[in-house]
């Protein structure tokens, strides 16, 4: 399915919601007619498709491919599933902001408390995926050594043999 031409991505009324071509500008090996087609959803579409069996998901993604791509062969190799809603750390899985809200909300999470710097998806221009994650956690790296060499390396005072616990 996959060529030199491809660039796809989609929003589905299907199960699959939105899908896009996640191996998008990689080199091309012509041997290999394979990509990687990212799906996700969000909210009570995201709870449901959580839900499914692998199996059930991977037959109604299928479905849904071939509705898009009639007479291609759109069966899928694998299926990796993740339902950050569910995960006890992240609860979620990026930012998701209400009218209003993007300039003024992004402008106070970015900026540094003392010598703490942010980065994460909820700060990029590419909001919601991995590459503004990437980037911003790039910028804040370059902060942090501009940081540094401004400011004096600080000394610690060892601590005494009977405050070490």
């Amino acid at each position: 399915m996959k060529d030199k031409k491809t660039k796809f991505s989609c929003f589905t009324d299907g199960v699959s919601d939105f899908i896009f071509d996640a191996t998008l500008g990689q080199p091309f090996n012509g041997s290999k007619s394979e990509g990687i087609l990212c799906s996700h959803a969000i909210g009570d579409k995201a709870d449901d498709l959580a839900a499914r069996g692998t199996e059930e998901l991977r037959r109604l993604i299928e479905q849904d491919l071939a509705a898009l791509f009639p007479g291609k062969n759109t069966r899928a190799i694998a299926i990796e599933r993740y339902a950050w809603q569910g995960d006890k750390y992240t609860q979620g899985a990026y930012g998701f902001y209400r009218p209003g809200q993007w300039f003024p909300v992004r402008e106070a999470l970015g900026t540094p408390l003392h010598d703490v710097f942010f980065a994460g998806e909820h700060l990029a221009d590419e909001q919601g995926f991995m590459d503004g994650a990437i980037d911003t956690g790039e910028d804040a790296a370059r902060a942090v050594i501009r940081a540094r060499a401004r400011t004096p390396a600080r000394r610690h005072k060892p601590r005494s043999a009977s405050s070490q616990h």
